[in-house]
């Protein structure tokens, strides 16, 4: 929770506040993703809840004394689970396990949807910072200007910050073209003409740094969220593969479930799908961020900076052409949408092993 607290801190730093437009769509599409975690949640409470309400059947009783040795089949805990030597259907045990699982079931609620939602609200909120960058990019290599079309000199990219050229001593935006034959007036305006280039020079190599200093602040915020994450992805890619495929396989294997208990299966089958879904969406759209980063340095006038910013603007596209996904464990877990398909491929595996087994004991 204090890596949390540090990184969502850290936005007031490395986010951009200046472009309001882009920042509301990021909003939105964030508050999206949350609303969408929100209703697979409850999907699952209501699931659960809901076939705890039902009235078994006298089959399904029998067969429910069988599979757990209970005294009091009729008594559904919102999660089964098994006790050695201790008979979860006694009034006394299915009061303090029901108690406890609803406490643990709140304390989950909180958590996941707290917690699983952060990190595709997080990317979608630095998709919008690459929007801002790539703006800035584009200008790369052309005059700056304002809405009233005065030229500018950025000072702060990251709170849109400037100044009048007008206002910097020797810099005149609007040299006179037409002057007498006198070699002093000649003089005076080749003077000013090679101060101006060298203030457009400089200030190239300020404003590329700016791009480089925000583009840094991006990637160590990511690095740090990274880190936090990091002792529960292991966690998390279990939890996912067994989930999945246990869901799949009562799906599957079952097709007069009742309907109740298909539509938990359902929810927890369509949560964890989207869940893992959402997490390798976004380590597409961290590496699409740097595909939009290289078109903006396509698009823009590169090829009229001054040497000292192209060379900075090669080590940049280099930096560029790396692999942004999601990595863990040095590259050993990684989350994208092959990884996505591993999951579907894995667990369909899992579920036809599952029931192979199951007709080899029918058979028996």
């Amino acid at each position: 929770m204090i890596q949390l607290d540090k990184s969502l801190r850290h936005l007031e730093y490395c986010f951009n506040t200046a472009d309001t437009e882009i920042l509301q769509k990021s909003q939105q599409k964030a508050m999206n993703k949350v609303y969408m975690f929100v209703g697979l949640f409850l999907c699952v409470i209501a699931g659960m809840f809901s076939e705890m309400s039902k009235t078994l059947s006298e089959n399904e009783l029998e067969m429910r004394i069988k599979m757990f040795g209970t005294k009091y089949p009729g008594r559904i805990l919102p999660v089964t689970i098994w006790i050695p030597g201790i008979d979860e259907s006694e009034m006394k045990n299915f009061v303090m396990i029901f108690i406890w699982e609803l406490y643990m079931g709140f304390v989950f609620l909180l958590t996941g949807v707290g917690l699983i939602p952060l990190l595709p609200m997080l990317v979608v909120h630095v998709q919008g910072q690459v929007q801002i960058l790539c703006k800035y990019i584009q200008m790369l290599g052309s005059p700056h200007t304002d809405a009233e079309g005065n030229r500018i000199f950025f000072i702060d990219i990251m709170k849109n910050k400037y100044m009048f050229a007008k206002n910097i001593k020797g810099f005149e935006e609007h040299l006179i073209p037409k002057c007498s034959g006198n070699e002093r007036e000649m003089a005076i305006i080749a003077k000013k003409n090679i101060w101006k280039k060298k203030v457009q020079k400089a200030y190239e190599v300020n404003f590329f740094k700016q791009i480089i200093k925000f583009h840094l602040k991006l990637l160590v915020f990511v690095e740090q969220f990274m880190k936090m994450v990091h002792p529960f992805v292991v966690i998390i890619r279990i939890g996912n593969y067994m989930i999945f495929s246990l869901s799949l396989y009562q799906l599957t294997m079952h097709p007069f479930t009742p309907s109740w208990t298909m539509f938990r299966c359902l929810s927890n089958f369509a949560a964890v799908l989207l869940q893992y879904y959402g997490f390798c969406e976004a380590s597409e759209i961290l590496d699409d961020n740097h595909i939009l980063l290289r078109t903006s340095l396509c698009h823009s006038n590169w090829y009229k900076c001054s040497t000292i910013t192209r060379r900075n603007i090669r080590m940049f596209l280099i930096r560029l052409h790396k692999e942004n996904h999601l990595k863990f464990y040095k590259g050993m877990v990684v989350f994208s949408k092959p990884a996505f398909v591993a999951l579907l491929r894995l667990s369909y595996q899992v579920v036809n092993l599952m029931r192979i087994q199951s007709l080899r004991h029918i058979s028996r």
